[in-house]
């Protein structure tokens, strides 16, 4: 067990132990991993040309409040008129239990109630008025974990909910109607997974759907229209990244197939706004990737959207009241966490 967990790690920080590029993955040579002392260290954040007093660049970007630590592998959600971001490795690589909060009216952050454990690649959903924590992993060991927690609405602390019927990291996750779908990820020994796991928080029982036709990890997911948009992801390595747009109808219990992103993506993340879908940043094996893909849902096409002002991965994306807001995570393969935030209006 031992060795698959070391072996699950080195994947998912993007060094597969090899030299040979992974089947179907990019031939390029995987330069952004290497030994996690180096990886950690050099962890400053990016320099970007200043924004005067947080207005718009010609871009459409600006720049908020950072976080008050640097941080990647987060879970983020847009809560009750805020952002959330949970968990994740800080600076020193540290995993955290910490919740932390952004008013984007007022540009301050503050605390929410801590995670029960430390947790790190775990999905979070706001749902109903409450906010669910979803799988993830608690050790630099990369194990899925089974457990499932909620934030109840004016509550002070996560309480226990049905457990994932199957262990879970590196998924993604979003309300969809009356239910809550999650789908990729890693599972049991660092496998991908390819069961579609359906969360009923009227009656807290999990169910399985329709699996996933690609499987994938480091994926994201984002609901729109009674749907769930299943876009892109990588197969355990950073040369492994896919273009894949995949749609799960809950009622139905069916995938289609939607138009692919124009450039695969693995270690990003996407929300919506004003009906299109923004998939932003990722990583490869030698870079971060700056840029962003938008999805006009009416349409059915893919366009460019403007460029982030500092590279992301391992980051979190919300959207409220017009703006997307990108929230920290690395600007370089594997560990670099960065305090960064940016929003974007179109």
């Amino acid at each position: 067990m031992r060795s698959a967990s070391i072996a699950l790690a080195l994947l998912l920080l993007g060094c597969d132990g090899s030299t040979e590029p992974p089947d179907g993955g990019d031939p390029r040579e995987d330069a952004g991993a290497g030994a996690l002392d180096a990886a950690l260290a050099d962890a400053a954040r990016p320099d970007a040309a200043p924004v005067q007093d947080g207005g718009d660049t010609p871009s459409g970007w600006r720049d908020e409040a950072p976080v008050p630590v640097r941080i990647q592998e987060i879970a983020v959600e847009a809560h009750e008129g805020r952002v959330w971001i949970a968990g994740g490795f800080d600076g020193a690589a540290a995993i955290v239990t910490t919740v932390r909060v952004y008013d984007p009216r007022t540009r301050e952050w503050t605390t929410g109630p801590d995670l029960p454990a430390p947790r790190h690649h775990m999905s979070l959903v706001s749902h109903g008025g409450d906010l669910y924590a979803l799988g993830g992993m608690q050790t630099a060991a990369f194990e899925p974990l089974d457990t499932a927690w909620v934030l109840r609405a004016g509550a002070d602390a996560w309480a226990p909910i049905a457990s994932l019927p199957e262990d879970r990291g590196a998924g993604a996750a979003d309300s969809v109607g009356d239910v809550i779908v999650m789908v990729g990820g890693n599972g049991a020994a660092g496998r991908l997974a390819n069961r579609t796991l359906i969360y009923d928080p009227a009656r807290d029982v999990w169910s399985f759907g329709a699996d996933i036709p690609t499987e994938r990890e480091h994926l994201a997911a984002v609901a729109a229209g009674g749907e769930l948009y299943v876009l892109a992801g990588r197969r355990n390595s950073l040369g492994s990244t896919r273009p894949e747009l995949e749609i799960y109808d809950p009622v139905a219990d069916r995938w289609r197939d939607g138009p692919d992103l124009p450039y695969p993506r693995g270690g990003f993340d996407a929300a919506l706004l004003d009906g299109s879908i923004y998939a932003v940043g990722g990583e490869e094996p030698a870079t971060v990737l700056r840029t962003v893909d938008r999805f006009d849902l009416a349409a059915g096409t893919w366009s460019a959207a403007p460029d982030t002002r500092v590279p992301h991965h391992g980051h979190g994306v919300a959207a409220l009241e017009g703006r997307l807001y990108v929230v920290a995570g690395a600007s370089r393969p594997a560990f670099g966490a960065i305090d960064t935030v940016e929003s974007y209006a179109p």
